[in-house]
C-alpha cells in the first residue's frame, strides 16, 4: 500500500456512495493494522481548500475530508488507481488549515 493510492469499496451498502477510499497514511505507517483514509464522494458540494475535486477511473469526485478516518488494512486490498499527481491538493488543504488556526 502507498500513500495516495485508491482502493476499491467492497462493501455493497456503501459502495454507491463511497465507491472507493483514499489511502492518505504515509508508508512509514505501512506496518500499522489500520489505513488512514478518506472517501472520495459523488453527491457532496466541496469547500474551497477543504474539499479537492479528484478523477477516479474518470469519474469526478469530492474528497470528503470530514470523512476521514482509521480503517483496517485488509478493507484496502483492491487498487484502483493512484492520486500520486495529485499530491499538492491533497496535502495542500493540511497546510491551509494549519496557517489558518495559527
Amino acid at each position: 500500500m502507498a500513500q495516495f493510492d485508491v482502493y476499491e469499496n467492497k462493501n455493497p451498502r456503501t459502495k454507491k456512495h463511497v465507491p472507493c477510499f483514499l489511502d492518505l497514511q504515509n508508508d512509514l505507517h505501512d506496518i500499522l493494522a489500520t489505513h488512514l483514509v478518506v472517501p472520495p464522494v459523488k453527491d457532496l458540494e466541496p469547500i474551497t481548500h477543504l474539499n479537492p475535486v479528484l478523477t477516479v477511473k474518470r469519474e469526478t469526485l469530492i474528497m470528503a475530508t470530514r470523512e476521514m478516518t482509521a480503517v483496517p488494512g485488509e478493507l484496502c486490498t483492491t487498487k484502483v488507481t493512484s492520486l500520486t499527481d495529485n499530491r499538492n491538493e491533497i496535502v495542500g488543504l493540511s497546510i491551509f488549515w494549519l496557517q489558518a488556526f495559527k
